[in-house]
């Protein structure tokens, strides 16, 4: 086990965690818990946790959590999270929970967000959405909408 320079990193029944300094952590799944600098991150047992240094953050399906930086987030029970760094969030169709930066969101058992940059979005067991660029939509039990 091995603990990255200058990060908070507490780790319980982990078989095996490596970070090498300014590089991209990339962990196989295992029981294993990472803290970005700088963030907020509470993060229960998970089996499998990436989150690369400034980089665009991508998880396979595994349960993970993850906290993009500088941003609030808080995950339980996903399997995966997709969240690119100062962009359009896009999720495929999984169990996934993300909040881009610098907006609200919170999303509930979606199959499938489509989250533009700098806007209010609440959403709540839709399948599929689009949500024009600046300005404000809730939509509750739907199939589709564009």
């Amino acid at each position: 086990m091995c603990k990255p320079y200058n990060s908070d990193l507490k780790v319980s029944q982990v078989k095996a965690l490596s970070k090498p300094k300014n590089s991209n952590l990339k962990v196989s799944p295992v029981k294993a818990l990472r803290k970005p600098k700088n963030s907020n991150l509470k993060i229960s047992p998970v089996k499998a946790l990436s989150k690369p240094k400034n980089s665009n953050l991508k998880v396979s399906p595994v349960k993970a959590m993850s906290n993009p930086k500088n941003s609030d987030l808080k995950v339980s029970s996903v399997k995966a999270l997709s969240k690119p760094m100062n962009s359009d969030l896009k999720v495929s169709p999984v169990k996934a929970l993300s909040k881009p930066k610098n907006s609200d969101l919170k999303v509930s058992s979606v199959k499938a967000l489509s989250k533009p940059k700098n806007s209010d979005l609440k959403v709540s067991s839709v399948k599929a959405l689009s949500k024009p660029k600046n300005s404000n939509l809730k939509v509750i039990i739907a199939s589709m909408h564009e």
